[in-house]
């Protein structure tokens, strides 16, 4: 009996203690007569004590009464008080804590409050923080840390001397193990889980009774600290979670991931003053940025990454509500940077780290319609230059540098506006002290130009920096590319200011200095490109005519180079006609054409650039005064081939572009022709040199066809045929394929004639043996050559040769692979989808394609799947059936009988076993066409021909399938002949072989061959469905692994196979089909595959049965569905499931019932909030989230009239989509953007419904437009609470702008409904911050988003 045992006869003797006998007896008894040993005053025999108690806890769980509980909790808080080493030694060990986290959920929270309260627990837990946070006194237990970093205890090394005696091994209870990193860590784990349990505990929503929630307040009122006490807890937590934060290699912990939120839960529960800030600030600002520093870099830490997002986000949020939040508040509200001054002190020490991430979090602190921008712009300047100021300088400038240069990164991506007196004053002090740091003068530049710009001293430090930037060898390769990204970000910053001639002008002084330009930074070509850019908005003509001028009267040593690259930007800048007008014929001033002054190679080339654009853009009159100024200097360049000149190629394409302005009958055209086309000529003889070469024979030959636009089809033109330098080129295997994309080439007949002949001869080049690479790209180009392009004469010729082809490779000893006859069957395909009749056509031809594809599987296939073999097969089906047709189509002439005869022939002789596949192939495509042409009946035996195939396809493929082994491509064929005819012969002839036909579809799925098993078991389904006792019954296990339908599984066999059951079906029969899949008790009963047939199956039902007491329907249908929807286990499976309750809610509106609306709401905002608070998110969850979306709107859609007094489900579903869009880290990233776009679609739904919504709803006598406002009117009285949801949301986490726009339409519409005085008790009803925001969110939506009738 309970309470009568003696037990005091059970004696704590030492470290004896017999284990297995009180672990046999009842729990409560066996928790009492440990507790009762506890008394015993053997301190050793603690951690042994320990462990019993967690072993006869963890073994048991609570029972009626919490006696040996509260015992247990005193006798620990008891031990643990004390500031003598064993009380030390109790509160370090990682045992005692969890126990009393076991405890702490046994005892009634009323109880636990008393008892925490008399023994002073709080005080005990600062205490133990304070120990386990605070560094090793001795410097061997700084070294014994160092390398502690096991859960267990390290073994004992071997001694070097044996003679000498071993160290003994250390116990977790000694101080000196435990005052190791490892064992630290260790009791922070510990502690941190007894405090989240506490904290548990402590939650009065939890409990039902009013008993328990009393207590539980009890519990929290324990932490209703000032802050100064509830941060002694909170600061050596901090340093806990860095101190893993620092390990040298990941080391796990169970609950590791937590420890931020538990921290924050903590703070939560103190007391609020308006001084909290200045604690906060005192002792934890600076370890809590520092944390979050090394959350957010780059460098390995000592926990994994799911912790450490987990830790980043958290500890951001809990930095921003209580540090950066309030400081700003008091900045902007009384002026005052006492806050951020002292925030900075404290940092000071690890500002590398800390300093970059208080300006991150400052400024991006904004939260849009908040405060005004001129109030954050000047408190993120606040905090700028209160880091300037406390960064040293007297030389420590260097270090310093990364820290600011980050800064002013984070300034420059958030778009920040820092003041340009306090940049130029970070310029002087940091980029440019001792030496120049590129990066952050880059960062400079990027966040403001007129850094450099404005003012003297911004002149200043302008020709300061630019002065280095003449000998770019004095740079390395990465500070040379980061000053000539500076030099192009200094432009946009002149073109912005309107003031792009002083830019030119300065390029043209740093670009004229006689230094090599193909090595200066002011020539490189992004700058050009940048400027070209700007040209257009940033100067007007009448600058631009000036800068021409001041360029054409430079004539200082060196200019003319300098000149040429300036102009060269200018001219490929000139995009509207009146910049045009004003400057294109003067770009060509002072180009040097036709004199002996010499430019660099590089200007001497661009050069011959700016007169081609210039002749594009010419007038015919201004044409024929830059070719008279060029011409002189084209002939000598165009005299003979060169390739190592670098002025060749850029004149000969100036020589194209005069052909092309002068085509057709300018003046000049017939030289500039004439140059063109003897050039070509010659470089078609030409071989290329190796060495020294500027462009290559193959660049003139890529610049023609690619480039050159429509200058090939001037040449086939000019000279009748295509030039040997292009033919030459395709016939070596060249890819002419993007010629197509140019409808310049294909609209040209004669160029499109002489290619595709061209290309026709290459089929010639395969023979058997031979590489195939140049038919293969020959076919790959006619595959790509418009139908139009096709004449007939061409169809013909590639009949003609392929077949020949193709007749030789049959007799050949090896045939190529596969890379080629797929092309080649696709282009005859292509050939004779059109009117097509090649000479000696016959049908012998197509059994001689489908020998070689026998052929080619034999030497090439042994180890490609069924799959391959019989798409084979199908491209010569699809090419038989066009060649029969061809036959069929037209009038019946002599050519057209004897084809049809030799057909018949060829199709009823038996076939060969090897040949079995390829004969069954014809005659299906052969029966398809002839038995559907009305032509054919003019032929006086068409019967007896349909009717002798008929039976010779009945014949094989019985004869096929009644085999007991035979290959799985011949059975696919045998099944496809059987299913082009009528179900009754088939029927008559195969009605015994159903059990044999299902025993070879479970050996194919065996086997791996799932196609061939669903092949089988459709053709079952559609012929011998009397076979089939429960068709869908069956486990799909086979082809889907780990309930994932595998990569090379087709799942629309499976489908084919449920039309083919189903197709027929009425239905009740569908309905029963149903039912057995969705109340099935299979371990596969929701696994994907599952759930694809389930959708399958739903969409053949049109309608539900009537409702009637236990009968199976739609509505019970999607109940279970939505009950099984959060348990699903992918999101592929998740998504096929929500698609299966949208299809019921939208197309089966009227089977659905009160029942299903409210559940499927309900289960909505509960999946929600499931995946929201798991540990590991699942992927895909954006299109989850999509696809919740879409169920609720079907459901506004279609069921309105069912939210009627039950509005509030729909409200709480909108609630919890909304915290599960916005709660989430990547809502601060444009991912989510599609998503929020959803989301703000239901709003609208909602808040505006369709006529087609409300019609279903309204009740008589009402029109569409008074039901609307009624709607309106109705939901207007909820949706405020969405409103109010989205206030909070935005407080609390980090949301981009792009999901802010996304989500504005549908919060708009929301205050569109909303009445005057709802919004009023809305404002009333949130705090101080969520009213500032909802005032200027409101004039925000006043201007922008409210519909004003205009």
């Amino acid at each position: 009996m309970r309470g009568t045992t003696p037990v005091g006869s059970i004696r704590f003797v030492s470290k004896r203690i017999y284990k297995a006998d009180i672990l046999s007896q009842g729990g409560e008894f066996a928790l009492f007569n440990v507790a009762e040993t506890l008394d015993s005053n053997d301190f050793d025999a603690i951690p042994d004590k320990l462990a019993q108690l967690e072993d006869v806890l963890q073994k048991y769980s609570r029972g009626s009464f919490c006696l040996a509980e509260k015992k247990i909790l005193r006798w620990l808080l008891k031990n643990m008080t004390g500031d003598d080493a064993k009380a030390e030694r109790v509160r370090r060990f990682r045992l005692t804590w969890h126990v009393l986290e076991v405890v702490f959920t046994r005892i009634d929270p009323f109880s636990l409050a008393e008892l925490l309260a008399d023994l002073r627990f709080v005080a005990l837990l600062q205490q133990v923080l304070r120990d386990i946070s605070a560094s090793p006194e001795s410097g061997a237990a700084a070294r014994d840390g160092g390398e502690d970093v096991e859960m267990t205890d390290a073994p004992v090394q071997e001694a070097a001397n044996p003679r000498k005696r071993k160290r003994p091994k250390s116990s977790p209870f000694d101080l000196s193990t435990q005052k190791t990193v490892g064992s630290r860590l260790q009791t922070a784990e510990a502690v941190f889980k007894a405090l989240k349990t506490l904290l548990f505990c402590c939650d009065a929503e939890k409990h039902a009774s009013p008993d328990l929630q009393m207590g539980a307040r009890h519990i929290k009122s324990l932490f209703w600290l000032s802050a100064a006490d509830v941060l002694s807890i909170l600061s050596p937590l901090l340093r806990m979670c860095d101190l893993a934060a620092s390990r040298p290699d990941i080391q796990s912990f169970s609950e590791q991931s937590t420890w931020i939120s538990t921290l924050a839960a903590v703070w939560d529960l103190h007391i609020r003053r308006e001084s909290d800030i200045t604690d906060v600030v005192t002792h934890i600002s600076a370890p809590a940025l520092t944390l979050l520093g090394k959350l957010t870099g780059s460098d390995p830490l000592g926990i994994d990454t799911i912790t450490r997002e987990r830790w980043a986000v958290e500890l951001r949020r809990f930095v921003v509500r209580n540090l950066i939040l309030p400081s700003k508040a008091a900045f902007v509200n009384r002026k005052s940077q006492d806050a951020i001054e002292l925030v900075v002190e404290a940092s000071k020490v690890s500002g590398t780290q800390a300093f970059p991430v208080l300006f991150e979090l400052a400024s991006k602190s904004y939260v849009s319609n908040m405060a005004g921008k001129r109030d954050h712009d000047a408190w993120v300047q606040a905090v700028f230059d209160a880091i300037v100021r406390a960064c040293p300088l007297n030389g420590f400038q260097n270090e310093m540098q990364p820290t600011i240069e980050r800064m002013v990164e984070t300034a420059a991506e958030n778009s920040v506006s820092l003041s340009i007196s306090s940049l130029q004053s970070v310029c002087r002090e940091f980029a440019l002290w001792d030496e120049k740091h590129w990066g952050l003068l880059l960062s400079l530049i990027k966040l403001d130009p007129d850094v450099f710009l404005i003012s003297d001293e911004g002149q200043r430090l302008q020709e300061e920096v630019l002065e280095i930037t003449r000998d770019p060898k004095a740079l390395g390769s990465k500070d040379a590319d980061r000053a000539a990204s500076f030099i192009v970000l200094l432009a946009k910053g002149y073109a912005n200011a309107r003031d792009l001639s002083s830019f030119l002008k300065l390029w043209f002084r740093y670009l004229a200095t006689g230094s090599d330009d193909s090595e200066s930074l002011w020539a490189r070509q992004e700058l050009s490109r940048t400027v070209a850019s700007v040209i257009e908005r940033s100067l007007r003509s009448t600058q631009l005519e000036e800068i021409m001028a001041w360029l054409s009267e430079q004539t200082a040593p060196f200019s003319a180079t300098a000149r040429v690259h300036i102009v060269g930007a200018i001219s490929a800048g000139l995009c509207t006609e009146e910049l045009v007008d004003a400057a294109n014929m003067k770009t060509m001033d002072g180009l040097l054409f036709g004199t002996s002054e010499e430019l660099s190679p590089d200007a001497s080339a661009l050069r011959w650039d700016i007169a081609e654009k210039a002749l594009a853009r010419a007038t015919l009159s201004e044409a024929g005064q830059i070719w008279a100024k060029i011409k002189p200097d084209v002939e000598k360049l165009l005299r003979k081939v060169s390739f190592r000149n670098v002025d060749v190629f850029p004149a000969f394409r100036c020589c194209v572009a005069v052909w092309l302005a002068n085509h057709p009958g300018g003046p000049d055209e017939e030289q500039a022709a004439s140059l063109v086309c003897s050039y070509v000529e010659k470089l078609g003889d030409a071989k290329d040199k190796k060495s020294k070469i500027c462009a290559s024979k193959y660049a003139y030959v890529g610049w023609i066809l690619f480039m050159g636009q429509r200058l090939l089809s001037l040449l086939v033109e000019k000279t009748g045929a295509i030039p040997k330098l292009i033919s030459s080129a395709i016939t070596e295997g060249l890819d002419v394929a993007p010629l197509l994309k140019n409808e310049n080439n294909v609209n040209k007949p004669a160029l499109m004639n002489s290619l595709i002949g061209l290309v026709i001869s290459m089929i010639e080049s395969f023979s058997s043996g031979d590489d195939s690479r140049l038919a293969k790209a020959a076919l790959e180009f006619l595959l790509q050559v418009p139908r139009e392009a096709l004449g007939r004469d061409h169809r013909e010729a590639i009949m003609t040769r392929l077949i020949s082809q193709m007749r030789k490779a049959k007799g050949a000893k090896s045939v190529p692979g596969r890379e080629f006859w797929r092309p080649a069957l696709s282009l005859m395909i292509k050939v004779m989808e059109m009117p097509t009749f090649y000479e000696g056509m016959t049908f012998g031809h197509l059994e001689d394609v489908g020998r070689c594809l026998l052929k080619m599987q034999e030497e090439h296939g042994q180890s490609e799947g069924i799959s391959e073999r019989l798409d084979d097969f199908l491209l010569l089906a699809r090419l038989a059936t066009h060649c029969v047709r061809e036959m069929t189509s037209g009038t019946i002439g002599e050519r057209e009988k004897m084809y049809l005869a030799d057909a018949a022939a060829l199709l009823q002789s038996p076939a060969q076993d090897s040949e079995m596949v390829l004969c069954l192939t014809l005659q299906s495509a052969f029966l398809t066409v002839f038995a559907a042409s009305s032509v054919t009946k003019q032929l006086q035996n068409s019967g007896a021909i349909i009717k002798s195939v008929q039976d010779s396809v009945i014949s094989q493929a019985s004869a096929v399938l009644e085999r007991y082994q035979v290959d799985g491509l011949v059975l696919v064929a045998a099944l496809g002949a059987l299913s082009r005819l009528d179900r009754k012969p088939v029927q008559d002839k195969l009605s015994h072989i159903g059990p044999s036909l299902l025993e070879k579809s479970q050996y194919h799925f065996k086997k791996g061959f799932p196609e061939i098993g669903w092949e089988i078991r459709t053709f079952v389904a559609k012929y011998l469905p009397q076979t089939l006792a429960s068709p869908l019954e069956i486990s799909f296990s086979v082809g889907v692994h780990g309930n994932e339908v595998s990569g090379d599984f087709d799942i629309t066999i499976v489908l084919r196979y449920v039309d083919a059951v189903v197709g027929d079906a009425d239905e009740e029969t569908k309905l029963g089909y149903l039912e057995s899949l969705l109340k099935s008790r299979d371990d596969n009963a929701f696994a994907l595959s599952r759930l694809v047939v389930i959708h399958r199956l739903l969409q053949h039902i049109k309608e539900s049965r009537p409702a009637t007491t236990g009968a199976f329907d739609l509505a019970e249908a999607e109940s279970i569905l939505c009950l099984r929807l959060a348990k699903t286990e992918t999101s592929q499976e998740f998504i096929v499931m929500a698609k299966c309750i949208n299809l019921l809610l939208d197309q089966h509106a009227p089977s659905m019932t009160q029942w299903n609306i409210d559940l499927t709401l309900d289960k909505v905002g509960t999946t929600c909030y499931d995946t929201l608070n798991a540990p590991v998110k699942p992927r895909g969850w954006e299109k989850m989230y999509d696809s919740l979306c879409q169920i609720v709107g079907s459901i506004i859609r279609h069921h309105r009239i069912r939210l009627n007094d039950h509005f509030a489900l729909l409200i709480s579903a909108l609630q919890s989509l909304l915290n599960s869009l916005l709660s989430r880290p990547q809502a601060a990233t444009e991912k989510w953007v599609a998503p929020a776009r959803s989301f703000a679609r239901l709003l609208t739904l909602v808040c505006e419904p369709t006529d087609a919504s409300v019609a279903r709803s309204q009740a008589a006598g009402g029109g569409l437009d008074s039901e609307k406002a009624k709607a309106k009117e109705y939901a207007g009285q909820f949706m405020y609470l969405v409103l109010m949801e989205y206030i909070k949301l935005r407080l609390e986490h980090l949301v981009s702008q792009e999901v802010v726009e996304a989500l504005q339409p549908g919060v708009y519409s929301v205050l569109d409904i909303t009445p005057r005085g709802v919004l009023m008790v809305m404002n009333d009803a949130m705090d101080r911050g969520g009213r500032a925001f909802f005032k200027e969110f409101y004039k925000q939506y006043q201007r922008f988003g409210r519909w004003s009738g205009i």
